[in-house]
């Protein structure tokens, strides 16, 4: 018995082992197969699901806009949330952040430096129907890398603005709470829109960081999930359409939004995103009581990262060289923050920054605005050690508006006079 019992396991494990082999073959022809036939083809990458993060709502609403935006803002909280609070001020309204993208506040202020007269304070007769739109693209988080991602994806084509400001802090290149670049949700999402097989060595430096990048690249039906599950999503709203007496598909709910076309395509079962309309609303005139944040960023900063630092540098390079084919013209603006924030930074970071940034400044003939230490910022302006508040975003954008207008060749990139008269609060604030 025991020797038959031994045999009889034997050819048990054989026969699995050989089951296994045989589906490990089956599933090698079948993606061969399928990697050459392709049957799910290529959906549109706005259509692929996907959680709604904040660089999926600022993308879908910028892909939607029935004109290109002359200018389109750039950088990470600290521009997005001053610009969204003093728009509010402005427009004396509740905003929200994940709809709201444009920045009226500098659209006013550009249009009346370009196309008023300043002795009438009248619009100028070949004006009537001439207007500066300005796009916020500013996400959560975002390093320089995400910047380019934007750039290389969004901004081209017939989306191509003529101006891109920059806004950059010394956060978005040495952040030591990413692993590499590849790793951050704007670079994951926007990756859908490009092949990033020229970006491997700079965004995943390390061979573990390519694991699921490679996954995708190799395995079609990995790769492909996304796709699989619109084919399926669409196939289903078919079905719907052809049984039910109005043909009409559900919204669940959605049929308030301006980004509604997107949202049923767009959506991931059981997954819950923070980030929806209606939660991050802003209100006229908010002051907030000043926030510590001093523990988060030590986090950030905890070393000189100069390994993301050399790959941020290099982004940034690569953003100027990409804008400068595209005839796009880039100002840099290095953001202010208080002085508290500023003894966060490690020793020579921040000299090694405004190095950094000054050398491509001069490289890609890019004006850099320096707000930092410039004295017309105050700790009232700031919510936090880093992120400005409503007042600050004025600030902000006064100079931002300044220097658009006051610069000859920005004012031929965007097809408009130069003003006659210098009508902003502050000049221009060049390094």
């Amino acid at each position: 018995m025991p020797t038959t019992s031994a045999t009889t396991l034997k050819k048990l494990r054989e026969l699995s082992q050989s089951q296994v082999a045989l589906a490990l073959f089956l599933v090698v022809i079948v993606n061969v197969v399928f990697a050459i036939v392709n049957p799910l083809g290529k959906y549109p990458p706005e259509k692929l699901p996907t959680e709604h993060s904040w660089i999926w709502w600022a993308s879908q609403d910028f892909l939607g806009q029935k004109e290109t935006p002359a200018v389109v803002i750039l950088g990470s909280s600290l521009l997005m949330n001053p610009l969204q609070e003093q728009d509010a001020t402005f427009l004396d309204r509740e905003t929200d952040a994940v709809l709201d993208h444009h920045s009226m506040y500098l659209e006013s202020l550009l249009n009346k430096r370009f196309y008023t007269t300043a002795e009438t304070g009248t619009r100028n007769a070949n004006s009537a129907r001439q207007s500066i739109s300005c796009f916020n693209f500013a996400v959560p988080g975002s390093l320089m890398s995400d910047n380019y991602m934007v750039l290389r994806t969004m901004l081209n084509g017939d989306r191509k603005p003529k101006v891109v400001v920059l806004g950059l802090a010394l956060r978005d290149f040495i952040d030591n709470q990413v692993t590499c670049a590849a790793a951050t949700p704007s670079f994951k999402y926007l990756a859908r829109y490009t092949d990033v097989s020229d970006l491997i060595d700079l965004a995943m430096p390390n061979i573990w960081q390519r694991g699921e990048y490679w996954l995708n690249r190799r395995v079609y039906l990995v790769g492909k999930k996304l796709d699989m599950q619109a084919a399926l999503s669409q196939a289903a709203s078919q079905l719907q359409q052809e049984t039910t007496a109005t043909g009409s598909p559900m919204h669940d709910g959605l049929l308030d939004c301006r980004l509604n076309a997107f949202d049923m395509s767009c959506y991931v079962p059981g997954v819950k995103s923070e980030v929806e309309r209606h939660v991050w609303m802003t209100k006229p005139n908010l002051v907030h009581t000043f926030q510590d944040n001093s523990a988060e960023y030590r986090r950030r900063y905890r070393s000189t990262n100069k390994t993301l630092f050399e790959c941020q540098k290099s982004f940034l390079e690569r953003f100027c060289e990409l804008a400068t084919a595209s005839n796009i013209r880039v100002v840099m603006v290095n953001m202010p923050v208080t002085t508290e924030h500023a003894k966060l930074m490690p020793a020579g970071s921040y000299s090694d920054y405004i190095k950094c940034l000054k050398a491509v400044s001069a490289r890609f003939q890019a004006p850099l605005v320096d707000l930092n230490n410039c004295g017309k910022f105050t700790i009232a302006d700031f919510a936090d050690t880093c992120h400005m508040q409503g007042s600050g975003g004025k600030k902000l954008l006064d100079v931002i508006a300044a220097e658009l207008s006051e610069d000859a060749s920005i004012a031929r990139s965007l097809g408009v006079p130069r003003p006659t008269s210098k009508l902003a609060e502050f000049g221009r604030t060049i390094y």
